[in-house]
């Protein structure tokens, strides 16, 4: 019985030293700080950010520290009692860097990470496009406006006194095709987000059209070329007036007319690399050069064959002529100064002239009277001693050869326009088109234009759609010469008439022609003479 008494004893003493042992230990643990927050992330809202951490043990509250340079200094913001707050009046747009602290009686924690948001305005709809511009062109109005911020694309309205009609774009452009020429067309334009739609712009409105404006050059234009700066040149001829050139200024907006007389038969026209103007003097076998150098009042004289009609100059300078009646081609060479010439034999009746970029000479072979059925083509590599001919064409009359050395030639007693493709060897498509073509040009995007003096039309035979399609521009009097400026517009002579045409390319059109007229050898227009 002792025994027990004494087990007791000792079990309930050892009890009291357990008891005091933990009670001296929670007194120690009150007096420690705080853990670091860990975990802090910051979500950004308008002119505030939310920031959220896990809490800390033994903290009594937080801390909240901000800066706005990542690891600081940082500056004290605010207290917080939870494991969260949001700190506000911050500035939109500025990103904020935050670290918390955990605090008790005994002190404050270390940082916790580091957390960074940028408050952001919300999300509303764009305010409306500004500006809208509507540019009228050829069946067809180019449309342009101020950006709205925040907009992921546009919604344009398109409506007329039977149409309307709604388009998107992502860009602040748009081109609204297949439209009424003459036709009122009224246009605004909504800016689109993912919250919503804007209010219109302000209205605009254009009116679809083809510009042609005529320019008075003398009687009866034939032959017609433009120069790097724009100008155009014409060649014209009457019984009653004799022969002239015109030029008619690029600088004065084509309303003066310069005139240069004392020909007998300037025909065909072209401009070599250094602007001079040169054209072939069909009645007195030779070609003629007025030189740029003498503001075009010297004119030298270079004999060639009998009855010179198409001109044309390859890119070393050579000047190239042929012979109708001589059945040859003539060749006034750059590097002799123009005081030598070679001929070379060409098939029957040679009339226009174009060269390829391989330098070779291809010409049409009209025939007398006029119904040949032949081109040729009189290769460089052989010295201009050898040629090749091409058949199937109805009085071949105007020759153009296209950026892939394709040969082009209007069949001026036919209706059709023939195509000699080069990858091919040089077989033949036809293409339909108008009575009576007469010559020939082809634009920066391939697209080819013939003069059509039958039906007093201008015809252009699209790239894009394989050649196909084709569009009829009317209002012309026997167009024969054609020739595109370095702004892409299209002039035209008016044969029956006094008057060139000027196709007016504007800012909603094609760009025709945007290389150098006599500075790029890869342009066609260069390289082709024009009767």
């Amino acid at each position: 019985m002792r025994t027990k008494t004494i087990f007791t004893f000792i079990t309930l003493g050892m009890l009291a030293i357990i008891v005091m042992a933990g009670c001296s230990g929670s007194s120690k643990s009150s007096g420690s700080k705080p853990s670091a927050p860990a975990g802090l992330t910051a979500t950004p809202e308008d002119s505030q950010v939310m920031l959220q951490w896990s809490a800390s043990k033994g903290a009594t509250s937080y801390t909240v520290y901000a800066s706005t340079t990542s690891g600081g200094p940082y500056t004290k913001v605010q207290a917080a009692s939870t494991a969260g707050d949001t700190v506000t009046g911050l500035t939109n747009g500025t990103a904020y860097y935050f670290v918390v602290t955990a605090v008790n009686s005994a002190g404050e924690s270390g940082y916790s990470n580091e957390a960074s948001a940028t408050p952001i305005a919300p999300l509303a709809a764009p305010n409306p496009p500004a500006h809208l511009t509507a540019i009228a062109g050829n069946t067809l109005v180019a449309l342009i406006w101020s950006a709205s911020v925040g907009a992921t694309s546009y919604t344009i309205s398109i409506t007329s006194t039977s149409t309307f009609t709604r388009e998107t774009t992502a860009g602040t452009g748009y081109t609204a095709t297949g439209l009424a020429n003459g036709t009122p067309y009224y246009f605004t334009v909504t800016a689109v987000n993912g919250i919503g739609e804007s209010a219109a712009s302000n209205q605009a409105r254009a009116v679809p059209a083809l510009i042609i404006k005529s320019y008075a050059v003398g009687n009866t234009p034939w032959s017609i070329a433009t120069d790097a700066a724009g100008n155009v040149w014409v060649s014209a001829w009457s019984a009653s007036s004799g022969s002239s050139v015109s030029e008619v200024t690029a600088a004065s907006g084509y309303t003066v007319l310069k005139t240069y007389g004392g020909f007998s038969d300037a025909y065909s026209i072209a401009i070599d690399a250094a602007g001079n103007v040169w054209m072939t003097d069909v009645g007195n076998s030779r070609v003629i050069e007025m030189t740029a150098a003498s503001d075009y009042q010297l004119r030298k004289s270079y004999p060639v064959g009998n009855y010179p009609s198409g001109i044309a100059i390859d890119a070393a300078g050579n000047v190239w002529a042929t012979n109708y009646n001589g059945d040859t081609i003539s060749e006034v060479t750059a590097v002799s100064g123009y005081t030598a010439s070679r001929s070379y034999s060409d098939p029957t009746n040679p009339w226009s002239v174009a060269i390829d970029a391989e330098g070779n000479v291809w010409t049409t072979n009209m025939g007398n009277p006029e119904n040949g059925t032949t081109i040729s083509e009189v290769t460089a590599a052989s010295g201009y001693t050898a040629s090749n001919t091409y058949n199937g064409f109805n009085g071949p009359f105007g020759i153009a050869i296209d950026a892939g050395n394709n040969v082009w030639v209007v069949n001026n007693n036919g209706t059709t326009i023939g195509e000699l493709f080069a990858a091919s060897g040089y077989t033949m498509t036809n293409y339909p088109g108008y009575n009576y073509y007469h010559n020939i040009a082809i634009d920066a995007a391939s697209n080819i234009w013939a003069t059509g003096m039958g039906a007093n039309t201008v015809s252009e035979l699209l790239a894009a759609s394989g050649y196909t399609v084709s569009i009829t521009y009317n209002g012309f009097k026997g167009p024969r010469g054609i020739a595109i400026d370095p702004n892409g517009d299209v002039w035209v002579t008016n044969n029956n008439g006094t008057t060139v045409s000027e196709i007016v390319n504007t800012t909603a059109g094609p760009q025709y022609f945007p290389c150098s007229y006599v500075t790029d050898t890869t342009c066609p227009q260069f390289q082709r003479g024009n009767e």
